[in-house]
């Protein structure tokens, strides 16, 4: 269809019908997103109890002391953070700062700080030290990066790096 200007758009691109999924695939995807939300909220809670103010980069640290170190697409942790927040419950509330992220893949972006309101300031459970403890897992170039210097937010994590 031309418009008065004379422009005419550009064809629609027709895709290639994908074949259907198979039922063992259906549930072998569902089981993997369903393990991955599952890690992902376990991450956010623990960091949540055990920090006031925190990252999704604080998020990252947590899987990578658990060994979950790049197996996730990193658009999963926005959407469980956001369900946190909407939760019933909720256990944490994002506030209008922002702090530079200390992942090198982000570049030094804006990355949203949140408020955990499960704050327990002496909680049971792992140590600082078993948190930093990554032993297990192969170095991940985001997380054993220099911080900047320039932190709005310092989390019990990064006290004894800068």
């Amino acid at each position: 269809m031309r418009s008065r200007s004379g422009y005419v758009p550009p064809p629609r691109r027709h895709f290639k019908h994908r074949a259907p999924l198979t039922l063992e695939e259906a549930h072998a995807r569902q089981r993997a997103h369903r393990a991955v939300q599952t890690a992902l909220l376990d991450a956010i809670a623990f960091v949540a109890r055990t920090q006031r103010f925190f990252t999704a980069d604080d998020v990252w640290i947590r899987l990578a002391s658990e060994g979950h170190c790049g197996e996730y697409d990193k658009r999963h942790l926005g959407a469980a953070l956001r369900d946190r927040s909407r939760a019933t419950p909720a256990t944490i509330t994002p506030t209008t700062e922002y702090t530079p992220s200390s992942r090198r893949e982000c570049h030094n972006r804006p990355v949203r700080v949140w408020k955990s309101l499960v704050y327990l300031p002496d909680s049971p459970g792992q140590s600082e030290s078993d948190l930093l403890d990554r032993s297990d897992c192969p170095p991940h170039p985001s997380v054993d990066a220099p911080l900047p210097t320039s932190r709005l937010v310092v989390s019990h994590i990064d006290r004894e790096r800068v």
